[in-house]
């Protein structure tokens, strides 16, 4: 740390912290403190007469530097004796120094040991380069000098042992960031001054890569990992371990602090700050304010970075990787146990005002995003609930001024076999008084079993605004106000408790409190009442429950009805026997277990008596806490104050574990399958008779690590990485989570990856290709790439089975694979590199765009490989209407109308009628113009007389005939809508068409290829007789003539007299001696059943009427009919 803090920030780091954290890793490798070294390089004496110490030594450390290896490392030895420093000394890779016998005296503001070159914030190494340093012995006297003694960054596998550290003053002893693998054992941190307004607590300090924290070290976002602290001694510092720094989802992980002493502590022993995989165990603490916390982060995330603070100024990439987003703490895994804490909160903390405490694990809930902290830029995190989960705080002893356990924000918390005495009153009371355990703010406890509470201020335990599945055989005595209370939580079991002595209730259900079950609790001299129901509080069993000299005994207030009460007593009943848990327990040297004797009938109230086999294996307290101090086997005495003894077996090992013995046949469970899913590999297995959970292990380095318990016969490891080998294994848990079976030694392997996803198809739609592929079961996601040149191009991740790749252009073809992810983005798969390809079809292009006979006609090229293709118009509002689909390259718009202009496009289609192509977004115009119709045929004098509707748009019109060859021959042009062709023979059939043409005389049109047939059948010759009853017209039928019309001149013109299908006709109008003109005409033929086939004679035939002469008719040689003329 900076030698000159902000006091600003010390007065900071009083606020309450929290810490979102995971399960417990395998310490840093051993160190055997005697170097392995193939070269040794002994300081000489002269040497160090001659260039003095600093310069003697450093030469032989840069000789080092220079030439050890991995394989070949080196050892520097200093000779005995006392030697002052001005300036530090650097150390390097594979490097022991030893110094054993050595003093190196502080003898000014600078380190004295620092691993590596100077860099900066800046610049310099990357990850954990520094490797393989060991430091053996000596003594670093700080010498009141205000620097730290020694700095690590930057390093993998650094250990340290038998060395001493003291005199310093106003700074850490030593700091460590961003290492992974690291053994600190046997050393002494001893007389760290820290005077007020100063920030350097911790005499040991794990931090993070930061410049406000840490400088001449390049800033990265790396975490401490695995780290072993053990069998050292702390005396007369501020803190002895801890953290006040950590990342975002990047937690410190591994800390395993075992063994060590801490006396005579300012502040307190352990703090840790984004702790994860972490083991407190078997500790000693004598005269501090506060024992042992866990955080995850400050108040207002004050303390946590985001990654991307760190990239900011070390522009380091693996930074971007690490995620910046709210992530629920899953499996924090934080072991407190075994510890023991004595005068904890004799002495207040001089440099905060903390709640003094003995063991406390506190998360946090951030409900706004805080801005960033002013003094050291941390915070700034994400809204969430930063809480701990999977915590086990068991079998430690707490003498505590204070709270004796305090969890708040906790998920999965075992709280069990604790001791707490409270033998003082305490130096200040917290607002609402000091409790044995203070359990709150949204935790969840899956036991708060066979725990001791002696002489709390207030309550034994208080719950508030949580959940526990279990509140059990806890002994509680002598409290200041409650034995157990609970404020609006959810409660499972509250069995079997013995309180005794309360000044206000014994067992207190409140606010709203619901409980599954209250039964066989044993409550004796209470102030109040014995067991105790507030407003709408409920119980759904309430029985068996024994108050003995209470105030009140059973006492519901408005909750009677809530509170389902059976059988419960007020009278003491005699002891018949007792029972002990299973039938004995094996305990590793250093670990303590809580023997509770459960009683029969459960209305006797008893006390118990302990007393220990051989007390250099195992000792015991009044409270029945066994410690184990030696190896070997021995019994511990139980006896009841009635009368009645049981022995209990206590094998003692170096296993450092406790397990309860059990001598029901529980079967080893074996793993059943292992599988690559999404998340992680999930394990399963068939379930054990007899066992009531399970605890998952794996194989991680040195030996098999707990990964978690759980009830259910499946597991899933999250903490896994693509491409690499896991073990497992697995062993059964009784009811309180003791280990009952044994396990699998060799375990189960599997390689973490899901199976490679299959391309099923790559085909072209609407807009793009989209790649198909096969579900792989436990994939979270799949990621799509298609290769370019340079390789394999990342286009998206998606959840589902397809992808649609929308950049593909028009006639590209692509090659597509697919590879699994987890929700953070991490491979899961491999993938097929040689890949499956797609096309995306080119977009038809229009190359022909004419009117037709029947309409608009439209051609384009052929797109190789589709099925159709939909013809598309735009309307007047501008959006494209379709017109129709077909699998040929051609489409006719029989809709269009002459004269109007239309915009058509084509896209091709599928065989389910789905786009596969993209299309020409401007289109292909054209103004249609529709085929001339001839609409009426007439054979007139002098021809035959073509008639047709004008056409949209067209300025003239040419006329064609057919040839004998099949050739259409030019007639004429015209601008009206009819043309007569003079030409044409009678007798002689033609056929005619007609086409549009514009005022260049072009064409514009189609034309009707099959024609128009006309034939100019000859005119009817005719006779005209008289009759008697008038005159006779008659002709020879043509059979090609459907009718006939007969006309007779008025003088002015042809009047139609009637149309007779046969070959005569008979004018009965006629008067002796009148003169009559008539004339014949064909009517029918050439497929226009009333238009005239024939022309008619014009001058017509003339006859006198004489009734009784039947004359014979004579020309008329007067032109008398026009050839126009319309009948009337």
């Amino acid at each position: 740390m900076k030698p000159i803090i902000k006091h600003a920030l010390s007065l900071l780091l009083s606020l309450v912290m929290a810490v979102s954290v995971a399960t417990a890793a395998v310490p840093a490798a051993e160190f055997n403190g005697t170097g392995s070294s193939s070269a040794v390089i002994t300081v000489s004496a002269e040497d160090i007469e001659t260039l003095g110490p600093i310069e003697a030594i450093q030469n032989a450390l840069d000789t080092a530097r220079d030439n050890a290896t991995e394989s070949d490392p080196y050892t520097v030895v200093i000779p005995a004796g006392t030697y002052g420093l001005n300036t530090l000394l650097r150390i390097y890779d594979n490097t022991t120094l030893d110094m054993r016998g050595v003093t190196l005296v502080h003898e000014s503001d600078t380190n004295i040991i620092k691993v590596g070159a100077k860099d900066t914030n800046e610049e310099g190494p990357e990850g954990y380069c520094y490797q393989n340093i060991h430091l053996i012995g000596g003594v670093l006297d700080g010498n009141q000098g205000s620097n730290t003694l020694i700095k690590v960054f930057h390093a993998k596998n650094f250990t340290m042992d038998g060395v001493t550290l003291c005199n310093d003053l106003n700074a850490h002893m030593m700091e460590v960031a961003g290492v992974d693998g690291m053994t600190i054992r046997n050393c002494t941190f001893r007389d760290q001054i820290l005077e007020k307004g100063n920030f350097g607590y911790e005499a040991l300090q794990l931090d993070v890569l930061y410049p406000f924290h840490i400088y001449e070290a390049h800033a990265e976002a790396l975490s401490m990992k695995n780290v072993l602290i053990e069998g050292c001694t702390f005396d007369n510092v501020p803190r002895g371990i801890g953290s006040h720094t950590n990342i975002l989802n990047n937690p410190h992980s591994g800390i395993t602090i075992r063994n060590n002493s801490f006396t005579n502590i300012k502040s307190i022993a352990i703090q840790g700050m984004g702790w994860s995989n972490t083991n407190i165990t078997n500790n000693y603490i004598d005269n501090a304010p506060r024992g042992i916390t866990v955080y995850s982060v400050m108040y207002r995330g004050n303390g946590t970075y985001l990654a991307s603070d760190f990239y900011k100024i070390g522009h380091v990439e693996s930074d971007k990787n690490i995620s910046e987003k709210y992530i629920a703490p899953v499996n924090s895994n934080i072991n407190i146990c075994y510890n023991e804490l004595h005068n904890i909160g004799t002495l207040d903390d001089i440099y905060a005002s903390y709640e003094s405490h003995g063991i406390a694990v506190l998360g946090t809930n951030l409900t706004a995003l805080y801005p960033k902290n002013t003094s050291d830029s941390s915070a700034g995190l994400p809204v969430g609930e930063y809480y701990n989960d999977t915590v086990n705080i068991r079998d430690n002893y707490i003498d505590v001024r204070g709270h004796g356990i305090r969890v708040e924000y906790g998920r999965n918390v075992v709280i069990k076999g604790n001791e707490l005495i409270h033998t003082r009153n305490t130096v200040h009371a917290s607002a609402s008084g000091y409790m044995g355990m203070l359990l709150r703010y949204n935790s969840k406890f899956t036991a708060v079993n066979n725990n001791t509470i002696i002489k709390p201020e207030t309550d034994g335990i208080q719950l508030r605004s949580s959940t526990a599945s279990s509140v059990s055989n806890n002994y509680i005595e002598n409290t200041g106000k409650y034995g157990i209370c609970s404020y609006t939580c959810t409660l499972g079991n509250v069995n079997n408790n013995d309180v005794n002595t309360t000044a206000n209730q014994g067992i207190c259900l409140m606010e709203s409190t619901k409980a599954t079950a209250v039964r066989n609790n044993r409550v004796k001299k209470t102030g109040k009442h014995g067991i105790y129901f507030t407003a709408n509080t409920s119980a759904a069993d309430v029985s068996g429950n024994t108050t003995l000299s209470c105030a009140n005994n059973l006492t519901y207030y408005k909750s009677y009805n809530l509170v389902k009460a059976g059988t419960n007593y007020t009278k003491s009943a005699t002891l018949e026997k007792f029972s002990l848990e299973k039938e004995g327990v094996i305990m590793g040297v250093g670990t303590a277990f809580m023997l509770v004797p459960e009683v029969y009938p459960v209305n006797a109230f008893s006390t118990f008596t302990y007393k220990s086999g051989n007390t250099d294996i195992v000792t015991v307290d009044k409270y029945g806490r066994i410690k184990a101090v030696g190896t070997g086997s021995t019994t511990v005495k139980v006896t009841a104050n009635t009368g009645g003894s049981k022995s209990y077996p206590v094998t003692v090992d170096n296993s450092g574990t406790v397990k309860i013995i059990d001598t029901q046949s529980i079967a080893t469970p074996a793993i059943s399958s292992l599988t690559a899913v999404t998340n992680g590999i999930k394990l399963k297995w068939s379930a054990v008779s007899g066992a009531k959970g399970y605890r998952i292990y794996r194989l991680d380095g040195a030996g098999w690590v707990g990964l978690g318990n759980v009830t259910t016969t499946e597991y899933t490891d999250t903490n896994v990485a693509f491409g690499n080998t896991y073990t497992y294994t697995l062993r059964c848990l009784d009811g309180n989570h003791n280990p009952i079976s044994d396990y699998n030694h060799t375990g189960w392997k599997i390689a973490y990856g899901l199976s490679t996803p299959k391309i099923t198809s790559a085909v072209s739609a609407a807009n793009g290709v989209v790649v198909s592929w096969g579900k792989v079961p436990g994939a979270f996601a799949y990621r799509v790439y298609c290769k370019n040149a340079t390789g394999w191009t990342n286009l998206g991740t998606v959840t589902t089975t397809s992808f649609t790749d929308t950049k593909i252009k028009s006639g590209e073809t692509r090659t597509y694979t697919v590879r699994c992810v987890d929700n953070k983005g991490v491979f899961t798969s491999d993938f097929d590199r040689t890949g499956v390809k797609g096309s995306r079809p080119a977009a038809p292009k229009v190359n022909s765009i004419s009117s037709s006979i029947d309409g608009v006609l439209l051609k384009w090229n052929a797109i190789s490989g589709v099925y159709g293709y939909r013809v598309f118009k735009k309307n007047s509002a501008g959006s494209w209407v379709r017109l129709g689909t077909t699998t040929a390259n051609t489409f006719t718009d029989t809709t269009a109308v002459s004269g109007t202009t239309y915009i058509y496009t084509v896209r091709c289609i599928d065989k389910n009628d789905s786009y596969i192509s993209d299309f020409n977004h401007t289109g292909f115009k054209i103004t249609y113009i529709a085929a001339p119709i001839v609409s009426n045929i007439v054979v007139v004098n002098n021809g035959v007389t073509l008639s047709w509707s004008a056409v949209k748009g067209a300025s003239s019109y040419r006329v064609f005939y057919k040839n004998a060859s099949g050739d259409w021959i030019r007639l004429a042009k015209v601008t009206g809508t009819s043309y007569t062709d003079t030409a044409i023979q009678q007798g002689e059939t033609r056929v005619y068409t007609v086409r549009c043409m514009n005022a260049k005389e072009s064409y514009i049109s189609d034309f009707v290829h099959d024609g128009f047939t006309a034939t100019r059948y000859a005119t009817p010759d005719f006779t005209l007789t008289n009759e008697a009853t008038g005159v006779r017209i008659s002709w020879t039928p043509d059979s090609n003539i459907d009718r006939y019309r007969v006309y007779l001149h008025n003088g002015k013109s042809w009047t139609a007299l009637d149309t007779v299908y046969g070959d005569s006709y008979l004018d009965e109008n006629v008067r002796a001696g009148g003169t009559y003109t008539y004339t014949v005409r064909g009517i029918g033929a050439n497929g226009y059943p009333d238009s005239f086939a024939t022309g008619h004679q014009s001058p017509g035939k003339k006859i006198t009427y004489q009734p009784a002469v039947i004359p014979t008719g004579t020309d008329v040689t007067e032109d008398l009919i026009p050839e126009e003329t319309t009948e009337s």
